[in-house]
């Protein structure tokens, strides 16, 4: 038996909405496996960015056999079978992207006869949320899987359509309101935690301090700490790494990894991250930039001995002529300092740079982000995410990672007549292609002039 996940709609990917702490697709490809499935064929928005896709699969044990198929628009259930090269004798259970299922229907599996395709595909309803009896649609052959007629059949079923139903689900996890397994159940839904008290669970490495209130249900997630004085729950879910602050409060509540409450900072029916707030019902983003109200937990950037070293010769060398730059710029009543805000997976960082992003006074800007560890010695600038506003979302979130320098890049990575997309392109490949060797040959480009167009690698 194969099982297939597929697209409904376009925009945000339901697979990375967190079940009980792990990603929807996670717990989609767990309960094909308690099926039977041997193979699992994922399609997923071209525009997602690889780093979320491939989080979403991290696990080897579980997604051994498991093949991501990208697509630009949704395809339906039976182009992506065909697309994926099924077999149309395989026998294939279907789901939608948004939808999670404990139904079991291994019965009417065992009934399909050699040669005939059956397609058994648990949907919901039109409208449904939280958590209901399951449905099944049935494909013969011949039939169209896209348009099958529904069939009740024993379990439950949840249309997983924004981050308020995947609490909703999670925290009946946490509460043991979900069927175990037995007559019409097959799998249920596993939180990796052990459970203190009634309600509560702690990951490996969650932490409550003294004096601090923890109130169920609610999930601490892997490394987790409350601070004493903080009030946690009901009904949140903490990711991993997560500090919730001295005298925080955070109710009916979903926060992703690495994020940081400040002190007295109150989250109410809302999710968040290091960046900001999210609607849990319509996951708009509202960004924070105050570390004192919401931050990031983690190291910063990896900036090494050498680079420092190399940055406090330069501001030394060129400490003069920035000083008579800067004379120059107050004369003539310009702004000498400007600050930059760098979004990079999950984390918001302040950068020091000029008003004139390649004159000496902002080099020496960029130079003391080196030495003080914000900025690596050589990278892009500014300039080289300038087009992604039109980009799609994955492609950007990619270039988004390529570490900001000091000793800017950008003109020996593209020519001037490099499209918005093949900059930006150009810009992910060297997030993921810095070297000291690529840093070498690109500055060398960089002195010698713009290249006349195209991308080099």
């Amino acid at each position: 038996m194969i099982g297939l996940i597929y697209r409904k709609k376009r925009g945000r990917p339901a697979a990375s909405f967190p079940i009980a702490g792990r990603p929807l697709l996670v717990r989609q490809i767990q309960y094909l496996r308690a099926l039977g499935a041997e193979r699992v064929i994922v399609e997923h928005s071209a525009g997602a960015a690889l780093e979320e896709v491939l989080s979403w699969t991290a696990d080897e044990a579980l997604t051994t056999g498991v093949t991501l198929l990208a697509t630009t628009t949704p395809l339906g259930a039976s182009e992506v079978a065909e697309r994926a090269g099924i077999d149309r004798d395989e026998v294939l259970v279907a789901l939608a992207d948004d939808a999670l299922f404990d139904a079991d229907i291994r019965g009417a599996l065992k009934k399909v006869l050699p040669g005939k395709a059956l397609l058994l595909v648990p949907s919901v309803p039109p409208g449904t949320k939280g958590i209901d009896p399951a449905s099944l649609l049935v494909r013969g052959p011949g039939g169209n899987l896209d348009e099958a007629s529904p069939s009740s059949t024993a379990g439950w079923g949840g249309s997983i359509t924004n981050l308020a139903d995947a609490l909703e689900l999670g925290v009946a996890a946490l509460d043991h309101r979900l069927p175990g397994k037995e007559e019409g159940h097959v799998w249920s839904i596993q939180v990796h935690a052990s459970e203190d008290s009634p309600g509560v669970w702690f990951a490996r490495g969650a932490r409550v301090e003294p004096g601090a209130v923890v109130r169920p249900p609610v999930l601490l997630g892997e490394g987790s700490l409350v601070r004493s004085g903080a009030f946690v729950g009901p009904r949140a879910i903490l990711g991993a790494g997560v500090v919730v602050e001295r005298d925080a409060i955070v109710t009916e509540a979903l926060l992703g990894g690495g994020t940081v409450v400040g002190e007295g900072i109150r989250l109410d029916h809302t999710g968040a991250d290091p960046a900001g707030l999210v609607d849990l019902a319509t996951g708009e983003h509202f960004e924070v930039d105050d570390p004192a109200i919401l931050g990031h937990r983690g190291a910063g950037l990896a900036v090494g001995a050498l680079p420092r070293l190399g940055a406090l010769s330069l501001l030394i060398l060129l400490m003069v002529p920035a000083l008579l730059r800067a004379t120059f710029e107050v004369v003539r009543g310009r702004r000498l300092v400007t600050r930059v805000r760098w979004h990079s997976a999950g984390r918001t960082t302040s950068l020091l740079d000029g008003a004139d992003e390649r004159s000496t006074l902002a080099l020496w800007l960029r130079l003391l982000d080196v030495l003080v560890g914000r900025r690596t010695l050589v990278g892009v600038g500014r300039a080289a995410l300038a087009s992604g506003a039109s980009a799609s979302p994955g492609l950007l979130a990619d270039a988004e990672r390529a570490p900001r320098g000091a000793v800017i890049i950008d003109d020996a990575l593209c020519g001037a007549s490099t499209t918005d997309e093949g900059q930006l392109r150009a810009v992910a490949w060297y997030a993921v292609g810095k070297s000291w060797r690529v840093d070498a040959d690109l500055v060398a480009r960089q002195l010698r002039g713009p290249l006349p167009a195209g991308v080099r690698s």
